[in-house]
This record gives C-alpha cells, structure tokens and sequence, in this order.
C-alpha cells in the first residue's frame, strides 16, 4: 500500500471512530473497486444508501487485514458491489478464454472484507459481483460464462441497466420477498458470471425465467445475508420499490 492509500485509508478508520453517535444513522460500508493506488465506486450506490437512511462510507481496496477488521469493527453494515470478473483460482478452476478482466487486487481485498463481515455477523447486502463473492467465500462456485458455458445470453443488456429487461421469479418465504411483494417481477442485468454450485449455509430465493440464479440469503436466521445478481441500485429511480432492498440492509444495521 502506497503512503496516500494508507493515508486515507487511516482518514476514513479515524472518521469512523469520531462520528458522534452515528448521526442517529446506522453506518454502511460499501465495498470500492481499485487497486493499492485507488479506490472508488459509482455513485448509484451510495447514493441509495443514502436514500435508504444511512450514512455510507467507503470501504477502500486494501490488504491490511489488520486495518480491515478495524473498519468492520466500526460499520454496522456492509454492501458488496458489482465490478470485474473473479479469477476462477479462487473455486478450484482453470481459466476459460471467455473469461473477462479479473482484478487480483480487489478479490484479495473484498474477500477479506467478506469474511470479517461474516465473522463478526454484520448485515450484509451482495449486489452482482458481490452476490458472487458471498457464494465463493462460502464455499460455492461460478459459472465463468454463461453464454459459452450454459448457453444462456440474455444476462448483459445495452445501455446504462436503469431499465428493466428480463423476468424473475421470487420464492414467497425469502426477504426478497417480504421487500418487494410480488411473486415476480422484471430486473436489469449486467453480468456474464453467475452462481454455478450454491455456497453452504445458503439458499436460492430468486431465479431468472431461463434458470439463472438471482437471489439467494442465508439459511441461519442470524446470518443477514440478502444477495442478488441484478443492479437495484440503477433501478430504484425508474420504480420506488427497489430503494426497499436498501432499506433492508439500513434496518437490520439500526
């Protein structure tokens, strides 16, 4: 890690620590996409935090474990966001040449923010790349890509995702659908990787009309783990309903 890194990286530890009483706001992290010189994310995400009632912050790309778990410590949620591909390494595999960009850096990094979350039983909310991130760092695998490996090539529209494209189905005991109350509905979709063998302590809640996985929370009510594969985050302006996943995570935080 570079001097500036470190450097905002202790700012944001120090901020955290500071805050009088939250705000009377819970404190969600929210994972950034980088490497050790830079850290950010789109605003759609914070932005819906904020909508939400919380007060974001940004968790940036580190491998100081140490520093990690300080930041852990002091949020009292967490959202993993979408980005790059998942170097197949990580599930036991060899890299197909469908493959997209895979960013070592950050996997190291999101994958130690995962499971410091876990361990220390923080809401957690898993958005496309960061549904993924639940499932391997629980023990599951991914499809590399779906079109080369399933078929299936209806999971990466045109254009900016805020319009919905494709169907789903949502299982009536999830809280997916205790948020949305409906038993289907139509999502955005921006991802060739998905959920191939279901990581332990989980269990699909939502699945796309050709089969794809597109929700899943944990099975121990303890745990609050909600994922999914779509971009709520992008769809919450054009339908209000979608700012309720936020909601979600903001409330199991307060």
């Amino acid at each position: 890690m570079n001097r500036l890194t470190k450097i905002v990286c202790l700012a944001a530890a120090l901020f955290l620590a500071v805050l009088p009483a939250h705000a009377g706001k819970p404190l969600i992290g929210i994972s950034c996409s980088g490497d050790s010189g830079n850290s950010g994310i789109g605003s759609d995400y914070y932005n819906a935090i904020a909508a939400a009632g919380g007060i974001p912050v940004l968790l940036p790309c580190t491998k100081d474990t140490a520093l990690i778990g300080l930041l852990v410590s002091r949020i009292d949620g967490i959202m993993f966001t979408g980005g790059e591909d998942y170097d197949p390494a990580l599930f036991g595999e060899e890299r197909i040449p469908e493959l997209g960009t895979v960013n070592g850096f950050r996997d190291t990094s999101d994958f130690a923010y995962a499971r410091m979350a876990l361990k220390q039983r923080k809401p957690i909310l898993g958005i496309c790349r960061g549904e993924q991130l639940l499932n391997i760092v629980l023990g599951g695998t991914l499809y590399q890509d779906l079109p080369s490996q399933t078929g299936k090539t209806s999971h990466s529209q045109n254009g900016s995702g805020k319009k919905p494209c494709h169907g789903m189905t949502i299982d009536r005991n999830s809280i997916l659908h205790k948020i949305i109350g409906r038993d289907s509905v139509i999502v955005n979709t921006s991802h060739h990787q998905a959920v191939k063998r279901l990581g332990e302590g989980l269990r699909v809640t939502a699945v796309s009309d050709d089969g794809v996985v597109e929700a899943f929370e944990s099975t121990d009510r303890k745990m609050k783990v909600l994922a999914v594969q779509f971009h709520p985050e992008r769809l919450r302006k054009e339908d209000s309903i979608w700012t309720g996943i936020f909601r979600w995570l903001v409330r199991e935080a307060d």
